[in-house]
């Protein structure tokens, strides 16, 4: 499975934990201006957060707390893959 599959992937279930702050997005729309943002790994994903909670006006949430819910959902994501 590819990068950018496992980071949709991600991006979908972070979006499912946080559907109640983001419910005003569909979650088509979040994942696929993620991955735009991303773009393949390139942006650091700081400034892919605050673009996004810029752009769809996310309440509740930081930019902070968006990317260490990325960061604690990545190390359990990942660390599979080490086994």
């Amino acid at each position: 499975m590819g990068k950018s599959i496992y980071v949709k992937e991600l991006i979908d279930k972070q979006y499912e934990r946080l559907e109640e702050q983001v419910e005003h997005i569909s979650k088509k729309e979040y994942v696929a201006r993620f991955i735009e943002l991303d773009n393949r790994g390139y942006v650091w994903k700081g400034k892919v957060y605050q673009q996004l909670v810029a752009e769809f006006h996310i309440d509740g949430l930081t930019c902070e707390e968006l990317l260490q819910d990325y960061i604690n959902e990545l190390s359990t994501a990942v660390f599979p893959l080490l086994i």
